[in-house]
């Protein structure tokens, strides 16, 4: 009796487990999705990568978020929800506070201001992998162009960030429907080189007002390039480059500045360009001073040699190559410096008074 009792119960047992599992599949009503917040950590390069500083955004400052369906070899990077694909953080006060993406116009943002980034479940409970990068553009929301192919224009001069955890998908997996508590860090790391020029006047009682910075590549640079535009992948921060020419077929890139130099307060300004290999007078700075174009200062490759002796020249992404100048009458080069510091500009400058 007992086996066949045991018999007519088993397939009564099965069904019952099908009938179980078959529901747990089938989508659950909104009103029982959880939520969950992510306790983000941010930080970015700023100083040697010797010193494995972390510096904080200043106040004004924004980034993007790309939450996408969790892969385990990523490569499509299909939105978790629309709301949190290009979701966008922005510092006030010396607090982030976050800006979800709205309906009514792709990309557009809901002025949302939460206190804290959320993911909500969703009903086949898919994980989330986040990706970020600064600063946040909204064309980046757009089918066609995603977290892998952000349009740029160096004219816009935008300090193009990636975030190092994005690379091995180290904030990926995030389950909102679990218990344990959610967590992502992000440590950003610029895309872009940074030019710093340094100014001092020496003997003369008058101001020197800097207005503008013209940057022009020889029109048969081997390589040296002048790229203008592109698109920026923000999963691995490598940039896909072009070289434009303006109205009379040059290679000039026109980046309004202003900038005043006195006998008391040096002063300096910085260029971002994208990345390139350089050489021996292919490329070239001039500056419109007092509304005067100077001398225009041509760059040699042993101005931007990493380490004496090293063999490597050019910019690289996230080196500050810093140039020093003298005016009195005439422009004096005076020498310059290559190294990962990031620091911001504000005066004074106590290394060069």
């Amino acid at each position: 009796m007992s086996g066949f009792g045991f018999h007519r119960i088993l397939p009564g047992l099965c069904v019952l487990a099908l009938a179980a599992g078959a529901c747990s599949k089938q989508p659950r009503p909104v009103g029982s999705l959880r939520e969950a917040p992510v306790d983000i950590r941010v930080s970015m390069d700023g100083e040697s990568e010797a010193t494995k500083a972390l510096v904080d955004f200043a106040n004004g400052s924004y980034y993007g978020i790309f939450a996408c369906i969790h892969e385990d070899s990523p490569s499509v990077f299909a939105p978790f929800k629309s709301s949190v694909y290009n979701a966008r953080a922005k510092k006030v006060s010396g607090k982030w506070l976050f800006d979800y993406v709205g309906t009514a116009s792709p990309g557009a943002l809901d002025a949302t201001n939460a206190s804290s980034f959320v993911l909500l479940q969703r009903t086949d409970d898919k994980t989330a992998d986040l990706y970020a990068y600064a600063p946040w553009i909204q064309d980046a929301y757009l089918p066609s162009v995603g977290p892998t192919r952000i349009p740029f224009k160096v004219s816009e001069q935008k300090d193009l960030m990636y975030a190092e955890q994005n690379l091995n998908n180290d904030n990926g997996g995030l389950d909102p429907a679990g218990m344990a508590p959610l967590s992502a860090t992000f440590h950003f790391k610029h895309a872009m080189a940074r030019l710093v020029f340094k100014f001092r006047v020496l003997n003369m009682p008058t101001n020197y007002r800097i207005t503008s910075l013209s940057i022009a590549r020889t029109d048969d640079a081997a390589t040296t390039h002048l790229y203008t535009s592109g698109t920026f992948n923000a999963i691995t921060g490598a940039l896909d480059c072009e070289e434009g020419t303006n109205a009379d077929g040059k290679h000039i890139l026109a980046v309004p500045k202003e900038l005043t130099v006195d006998s008391t307060t040096p002063a300096a300004l910085a260029v971002l360009l994208a990345p390139t290999e350089v050489a021996d007078d292919e490329l070239s700075f001039t500056f419109t001073v007092n509304g005067q174009k100077l001398q225009p200062f041509v760059l040699k490759k042993d101005f931007v040699e990493h380490e004496t002796g090293s063999g490597i020249y050019g910019f690289q992404a996230g080196y500050t190559y810093t140039f020093n100048f003298t005016l009195d009458n005439y422009v004096y080069f005076d020498g310059f410096s290559v190294n990962e510091d990031w620091e911001s500009l504000d005066l004074p400058l106590p290394d060069y008074i």
